[in-house]
Parts: structure tokens; sequence; C-alpha cells
């Protein structure tokens, strides 16, 4: 029936994946909603029965009492522009290390690379004390620019170590074509390497922008 009609039809293990593919969404999703569901309730409801449904679905005064005691206006502005701070940091600073690593030729490259690979493995409980020294000698203690500094010096290992693998990918000849026509350093990474590098920056904008929300929710 369905050739005859030109539908083409889904084959079995299509259909197997789509379902796996359901329950991890499914469950991926059921976090969000168990908070949404309990954020409704109010405390000595949730307290007597966590999965049960809130009695009342207007009730909102929970939702208002975060919005009056605690500006969570002013909160989130604060979060945003530290993210767009750090963003702009690491991703000034990882680019040019990515492009170097992958496609300059200079002493100890190699070594360079495998010793910002290494600082991937080092857990973050050991250097939350030393962070802290730092930022307090430089003044920077209880301040916003301690949070977007290690923000951005946490980040740029991990970034270079992914772009600096897709720039490998960049074909030389590409390059080379820019160095003939005369253009310098900047202007093959931002004419050449930035456009060709787009779908790795994103991805990395996204892993660091979750990774700093998870910092703040801890």
């Amino acid at each position: 029936m369905s050739k005859r009609f030109g539908v083409k039809a889904i084959s079995p293990p299509k259909i197997g994946v789509f379902i796996v593919l359901a329950m991890f969404s499914v469950l991926a999703l059921a976090p969000i909603a168990f908070m949404a569901i309990g954020s409704l309730k109010q405390s000595s409801e949730f307290l007597r029965d966590p999965l049960a449904l809130p009695r009342d679905w207007t009730f909102l005064d929970n939702y208002r009492a975060i919005w009056i005691r605690f500006d969570i206006l002013r909160l989130f502005l604060n979060t945003v522009t530290y993210i767009a701070l750090s963003s702009a940091i690491s991703l000034a600073v990882s680019i040019p290390a990515s492009f170097a690593i992958a496609k300059l030729d200079f002493p100890f490259r190699n070594l360079l690379r495998l010793m910002l690979i290494g600082t991937l493995i080092i857990p973050v409980i050991t250097y939350i004390v030393p962070s802290y020294v730092i930022m307090a000698n430089w003044g920077f203690a209880g301040n916003y620019k301690s949070v977007v500094l290690l923000w951005s010096a946490t980040s740029v290992p991990g970034n270079v170590f992914l772009l600096s693998s897709l720039m490998r990918g960049i074909p030389n000849d590409i390059l080379e074509s820019a160095r003939i026509d005369g253009a310098g350093y900047f202007q093959t990474l931002g004419r050449i390497v930035i456009p060709l590098s787009l779908p790795g920056l994103i991805t990395i904008s996204i892993f660091n922008v979750t990774g700093w929300w998870n910092d703040l929710l801890v």
C-alpha cells in the first residue's frame, strides 16, 4: 500500500530507535516537570506528598515571593552579563591558541597541547582554595571580576582541545592561498578560520554556558 501511493514505509529498526529516543526525552524532561509541578504547591502540601498533583493549579504565591524577595530580574541580568563577558574573554584566548596549535609550527607545540589537555583531568575541588587566594590577593574577592576571570580561565583548556582538533581539518591549501593573496595572521583568522570553525564555536559556547549555569546551581 505504501509503495502504491508513493509513501515510504518506516523500517522496524527506525521505529525502535525512535521509541528509545522518545523514552530518553521523557526521562530528561521528567525532572523539569516535577519541579514545575512542585512549584505550584504549598510547602505543607509538598512535604506531605511530593509526587502528588497540586490541589490548586492557580497557586502562584511561590513565584510572587521569589520575585519580590530575591529580585530575580536583577540576578538574571547579572548572570547573563557574567556569561557574556566570560564567553568573550574565553573565545578571544581560545581561538588564536587553537589556531596556533593546529596550524602553526613552533617548538614544543605538541607538549603544550598535551599539558592543556592534562589540566582537564584535574578535579575542580583541588584548585578552589588556590583560586580564592589569588582572587583575594588581587582584590577581586566578592567581586564579579573573580567570577568572570575564573570562568574564562577554566574553560580555555577544553575549548582549545575541541577547537584545535576541528581546525586541523581546515585544508592547508586554503590558508596558503590566503597568504599568497597577502592576508595576514589576523585576516586569515577572521575571514577564513573563524567562519570555517563556526559549528565548533557554537558547540563550545553551549558547553561553557551550560557548565557555568551548573556552577551557579551548585
